[in-house]
This record gives C-alpha cells, sequence and structure tokens, in this order.
C-alpha cells in the first residue's frame, strides 16, 4: 500500500504543468508519503484536497509549487479527481477487508454447522434417546411443516407440526418455524391452547447445500409459570398500591374530617335557624331562599345535610378500608393458630348475617396440624369469603366449609363452596385486582379479596377460584404447615 501511494506521487507531480518544481504530499491516516517542505518561503501556491472516508476526513493531497507559478484551473480539478478516487478506491478496499473477514468468519461456521449436521445424521439413535429424555416436545420440520422426527410418542414423526401439537389446520400465526425458514434466524412464539399455555422456539438446520431445510422446533408448556407469573404480579401490584393508598387516604381523611364535623354544626344550626325562617315566612309568603320558594327548600335542606353527612361517613368508612388494607403490622406471623378454631368463631361471629341467604354447613379435619401466623388476619380473609359467597345467592342456598390436611404437599386445605349464581370467566380473572367489585351500587369497594389475597401470601399460602355459572363458587386456600 506504501509502495503504490509513493507510486501515485509521481504520476502526480508527472501530471503537473512544471513537474521540476512540484512537491506532492499524501498523508493518510496519519501518515505522511512523499517529501513535506518544512519552510513556508519555500512553498509558492498549494492545492490541498481531503481524502474523505463516510464523510469523515482520512487525510489530504497537497500540491505546491517551489517557485513562483500559478496553478491551472484543469490542475484544481485534476487535484479534487485524483482525492475523490483516492476516497473511493479505500472505500473499496476497506469493505473487501471487511467483507473477507465476514467471509472467513461464516465460512467457520457453515463448515462447524455442517460437521454438526453430519454427526447428528450419524447419531440419530443418540439423538431419540437425548430427545425422550426431555419432558418439552421437541420436533423437526421440513418446509412443509411435516414432522419428520419428535421425541414424543403420541405426536409421532409423521403429519403437520400444527395439526398433532395445536389440533389446527392452518398454519400458526405468527409462527416461529416460518420466520426461521424466511430469515435463517431463530424465532419465538407464545400461545394459548386448550386452556394452557405454550411458548415456542426454532432453530435452523443447515442442508449440504447450507441453506436451511429443515427446523428443530421445541414446544414448553409454561401453563405453570404463567400462572406464578401472575401471582407474583398480583403481589407486586398489592406492595405498590398499598404504599400508594396509605398516602392517599391520609390526604383524604383530613379535609374530611373538617366536611364531616362541620356539616353537623350546620345541621344542628338549621334546627335552631328554621323557626325563625318559618316566623319570617307567616309574614312574607314570597320568601325565597338559594332561588328555592321557602317551602321548597325547608322540605329539602335537612335531607339534604343527612345525605352530606352520610357521604362522608362512608368518605371515612373506604378511608378506614384503604387504611386497612395498607397497614403493615410488626411481628404478624407470632402466633399460634388452629384454623378450625378459627373458622369455628368466624361463623359464630358471621351465622346471624349469612344464615339468611344460605345454610352453611362444615366438615372440618379433626386435630389439624397448627401453624405460625395472625389469628385476626385469618378470621378477616375467612368473614370476607364467607360474606361473599351468602352475598351470592339468588335464593336461599349452601356454603360448604372443609378442612383437610394434604399430607403430600404439606399445606392445611380451607375449601370454601357455595351453589350461588357463579362468576363468568371475564370478571373471575380480576377478582383480586384492588376496586374491583360487581357490587359497586351495593357499597362494594373491592378491596375484600385484594387484602384477603394479601394475607394469606404472607402466610407463604396461595388461593385458587374456579367457578361456573349459574352452579357456584368454590375457594381453595392453601396454607403451608410450621416446619
Amino acid at each position: 500500500f506504501s509502495q503504490a501511494l509513493e507510486n501515485c506521487i509521481i504520476h502526480i507531480r508527472n501530471g503537473m504543468q512544471y513537474p521540476n518544481i512540484t512537491n506532492v504530499v499524501i498523508e493518510f491516516d496519519d501518515k505522511k508519503y512523499g517529501t513535506e517542505i518544512k519552510s513556508p518561503q519555500e512553498k509558492y501556491f498549494e492545492l490541498k484536497e481531503n481524502i474523505l472516508r463516510n464523510n469523515k476526513v482520512r487525510g489530504y493531497i497537497s500540491i505546491s509549487y517551489t517557485e513562483k507559478r500559478e496553478f491551472l484551473d484543469e490542475e484544481g480539478s485534476l487535484t479534487r479527481e485524483i482525492a475523490g478516487k483516492f476516497s473511493r478506491a479505500i472505500e473499496r478496499n476497506e469493505k473487501q477487508l471487511v467483507l473477507e473477514k465476514r467471509k472467513k468468519i461464516l465460512t467457520e461456521k457453515n463448515k462447524t454447522l455442517l460437521q454438526l449436521t453430519k454427526e447428528c445424521g450419524e447419531s440419530r439413535e443418540k439423538l431419540h434417546t437425548f430427545f425422550k429424555a426431555i419432558d418439552d416436545i421437541i420436533i423437526v420440520i421440513d418446509r412443509d411443516f411435516n414432522i419428520i422426527m419428535s421425541n414424543n410418542t403420541e405426536i409421532g414423526e409423521s403429519g403437520k407440526c400444527y395439526k398433532k401439537i395445536f389440533n389446527s389446520e392452518s398454519v400458526c400465526f405468527n409462527c416461529p418455524a416460518l420466520i426461521t425458514f424466511e430469515t435463517s434466524e431463530t424465532g419465538e412464539l407464545e400461545r394459548q391452547y386448550s386452556k394452557k399455555s405454550f411458548f415456542l422456539n426454532s432453530y435452523p438446520i443447515y442442508g449440504a447445500d447450507n441453506k436451511i431445510d429443515k427446523v428443530l422446533e421445541v414446544c414448553r408448556d409454561i401453563t405453570a409459570y404463567k400462572k406464578m407469573e401472575a401471582g407474583l404480579l398480583q403481589s407486586n401490584k398489592l406492595a405498590s398500591l398499598g404504599k400508594l393508598v396509605a398516602g392517599v387516604a391520609h390526604e383524604i381523611n383530613n379535609p374530611n374530617t373538617f366536611i364531616l364535623g362541620n356539616i353537623k354544626i350546620i345541621r344542628e344550626a338549621f334546627q335552631d335557624i328554621l323557626p325563625i325562617l318559618d316566623e319570617y315566612f307567616s309574614q312574607d309568603a314570597q320568601l325565597k331562599i338559594a332561588r328555592l320558594p321557602y317551602k321548597i327548600f325547608k322540605e329539602h335542606i335537612l335531607m339534604l345535610l343527612e345525605d352530606m353527612v352520610n357521604g362522608s361517613i362512608r368518605m371515612k368508612k373506604i378511608v378506614e378500608d384503604l387504611r386497612n388494607f395498607a397497614k403493615r403490622d410488626e411481628n404478624i406471623l407470632t402466633e399460634d393458630v388452629d384454623i378450625n378454631v378459627v373458622l369455628d368463631n368466624t361463623i359464630r361471629l358471621i351465622n346471624k348475617q349469612v344464615s339468611k341467604n344460605a345454610v352453611l354447613r362444615t366438615d372440618f379435619q379433626p386435630e389439624l396440624p397448627q401453624i405460625i401466623g395472625n389469628i385476626s388476619k385469618l378470621e378477616q380473609v375467612f368473614v370476607n369469603m364467607l360474606i361473599n359467597a351468602s352475598h351470592a345467592m339468588e335464593k336461599r342456598g349452601e356454603i360448604n366449609v372443609i378442612t383437610k390436611f394434604d399430607k403430600a404437599t404439606d399445606e392445611i386445605i380451607i375449601t370454601i363452596q357455595d351453589n350461588g349464581k357463579g362468576i363468568d370467566e371475564k370478571n373471575l380473572k380480576n377478582i383480586f385486582d384492588p376496586f374491583f367489585t360487581t357490587k359497586r351500587k351495593q357499597g362494594g369497594t373491592g378491596l375484600g379479596l385484594s387484602i384477603s389475597y394479601g394475607i394469606i401470601k404472607e402466610h407463604k399460602g396461595n388461593i385458587k377460584v374456579t367457578s361456573v355459572i349459574g352452579k357456584g363458587t368454590t375457594f381453595k386456600i392453601s396454607i403451608p404447615k410450621n416446619k
């Protein structure tokens, strides 16, 4: 490269009208070629053009005379053309170097892939043994989505992948295998099927011609993971909301206290003022207050004040619920808890209210193992769920409360069943969300089940709910016993 630049200097010098007094210097990437005139007195007139690469200056070409001679316009044009050719030549050279480097890398990768493909072909039986040891569904498909290899006996090694795995008549929307065939890149897809969640990954398999002729696809059942993720998300939502509502409740409570106190004073004041207004009205039948005839005003004012008091009390109750929701007790899990005793106490407390709508039956396993927890909090959970169950009755129904110890999981299981109207699937997904309620008109705040969910999580437990419209709802609470 250096010799090529030196040769260029000779040609550039010979191309000028006065070669014998022409001095040419080329600088490229901080390295100079040619002899640069050190003394400014020896340099007369100069042509200088930058050498560019991607609009960045990489060097320059400098042409000067050592005697007082002027350059022709053609020489200036020639210098610019030479600088441009240098720039294009450097671009081509560097692109070629990059391409050769990439080609070398790709060649090595292809050699490795070809070798791996060959070894896989020679070790088919070993590959089958390896496949069958994996729980995930692993298949190899061709470009027509025909299964040619599988680790799952039910799937087999024939038929269309979308038919065998998802019982579909067409290729999956956003099919990862299709993406891999088209782009040579790995693909992924999350899909719901038969109330289960699956995650698909696809990987290219290269043939002897270095083209993708097969794809390896992994189908993993992530249903349990998604449920765990949903539970974790719910816990995080509750934790974040707890911090938020504590501040909101405080800000609402202060002005509401003033409002409630002032309204009560105003209500008492009107009880004293109305007799005076009555006397005044007896003298002036046209009396109006707040643009209303006095009779209408008198008829409604106390009612309006009473509504305002009730509304303020309602706000106070909501604030108390918010505070309870956000409250973090110290040493909350310190009591020896017998779940059967807690349920007995809870049922005695609410039996009169529940019995208006349902018959409450119990089936407790005797001598359940005790847990360390918080009795009042667990009572709060059971009160909330039993009252909810009684409210779900469209006619007089039945509520069953069952306890048992599951030795296999080392957990105490509390089941609360009702034969009420049930919960539709859309609402079932949201019942543990804070402020979600289907009883807004009846005064529900939507905090009961959210608080219950958080309490059970504090006890390292879990709540599951199933429901059928018209047949009822079942809450299943599991709490691990003490280790």
